[in-house]
């Protein structure tokens, strides 16, 4: 029994040393592999196809309905990963990199607007042989979702707007800083993302320092083009692309917003529900714009609900009572 308990300490030293090695020297590796246990909890495979004349990078997993979910800017496949874990019990899930996003391919000098990648999630689901399918959008995701299901409305079975971007409100701390001519996703170090950190969450997740430097780099290394793409979408010819588009759109439509988004604020909230007399909504609390990390029970509950059942609809209700003050 001793020679048992020293050699299951002496294991333990080893995996504790192998993860300080690789803390310092491979971040990078952690941070994927956490990636991969999450994948692995919510029943998630990564797989990869050709669409859009694009490489698609997407987790897969779960059976039933198709449901679709669609990252923001600056994000991933990996963002959805705590939600889908709610999901896959009742959805077949895919969530997809964006082109030009995470692994999936970027092309030089091509259009990763609204209506470019709305047409290359239409060849996506194509060439997956995906039935009517429900799309999940977040921020520039929900822009895309709600400009797919305006151009290509036969393929959407529900759309469900989770704080999509294309949308005015009324100026924010976070619009303030844009106006000024500040990008805020343009953090190039451990500080500055940490100074991000509240815009997202109204409870920010402590990091890792070397956690931290790895997503700053990957950060930098799309800066260019991220930049632009901001830069497009927040005061250029996408700003208000969705707005346009909202009375086209006739499948049913879930809108859900957290009450206390800093990025997009919840007012905007109110002129996509006037826009869309077949849409309901749906408030969540205790989050900010990024309720997948935040509050994943919570706003998996909403989504899958209106998936099961998206008719009749309903008037704007809340998924959680709000917190005492």
């Amino acid at each position: 029994m001793r020679k048992l308990i020293r050699l299951l300490l002496a294991l333990l030293v080893l995996a504790a040393f192998g993860l300080g090695l690789a803390y310092w020297y491979a971040p990078e590796r952690l941070l994927q592999g956490a990636y991969d246990l999450a994948a692995w909890r919510a029943g998630l495979a990564k797989r990869s196809v050709d669409a859009g004349g694009h490489r698609w990078s997407y987790y897969e997993g779960g059976s039933g309905e198709p449901v679709l979910l669609l990252h923001g800017l600056g994000g991933s496949k990996e963002n959805w990963l705590l939600l889908a874990r709610h999901l896959t019990r009742e959805h077949r899930v895919l969530i997809p990199d964006l082109p030009g996003w995470g692994e999936s391919s970027r092309m030089p000098n091509e259009d990763y607007g609204l209506r470019a990648q709305a047409r290359r999630v239409r060849a996506f689901v194509g060439a997956l042989g995906l039935p009517n399918t429900h799309v999940v959008g977040h921020s520039m995701g929900g822009a895309i979702a709600g400009t797919y299901a305006a151009h290509y409305g036969g393929r959407v079975a529900t759309l469900t707007l989770l704080a999509p971007g294309g949308v005015p409100f009324p100026p924010n701390d976070f619009a303030r800083e844009v106006l000024a001519g500040r990008n805020p996703f343009d953090y190039g170090t451990r500080e500055q993302l940490r100074a991000f950190g509240p815009y997202l969450f109204q409870q920010p997740p402590w990091v890792p320092p070397r956690v931290l430097d790895v997503l700053v780099d990957q950060n930098l290394g799309r800066r260019a083009f991220q930049g632009a793409l901001f830069a497009r979408l927040a005061q250029g010819e996408d700003a208000d692309g969705l707005l346009s588009r909202l009375p086209m759109i006739r499948a049913p439509t879930l809108v859900i917003w957290c009450n206390g988004d800093r990025v997009i604020d919840k007012a905007a909230m109110d002129i996509v529900l006037e826009a869309m007399p077949q849409a309901r909504g749906v408030t969540l609390f205790g989050c900010s714009h990024m309720p997948m990390l935040e509050v994943p029970r919570e706003l998996a509950q909403p989504i899958s609900e209106f998936v099961r059942a998206p008719t009749p609809m309903r008037p704007e209700s809340a998924a959680a009572p709000e917190p005492a003050p």
